[in-house]
């Protein structure tokens, strides 16, 4: 997040407040300390790197639950084309 003083993020929500609730960490092992799951919500082509590093860091198992962000297009016949 670019301010967690004002608890924006104006790079990608230029003006949105984010929920209190919602904390930024400069490092990925502060930020998986004590968590009991995962949501990987990050490019589809780092998927698997983010994975690694997050693998290396942890210490205790959690839930793994991944959402993709943008990997396609359908067109109207719904069939599946590359961006």
């Amino acid at each position: 997040m670019k301010s967690t003083k004002k608890h924006t993020n104006t790079r990608y929500f230029k003006d949105v407040i984010l929920d209190e609730n919602i904390k930024a960490y400069k490092e990925l092992s502060e930020a998986l300390d004590s968590v009991d799951a995962i949501l990987f919500v990050v490019p589809t082509k780092v998927t698997r790197l983010v994975a690694k590093q997050v693998a290396e860091l942890l210490d205790h198992e959690v839930v793994v639950m991944h959402a993709s962000k943008r990997f396609g297009t359908w067109n109207t016949r719904t069939s599946f084309n590359n961006p």
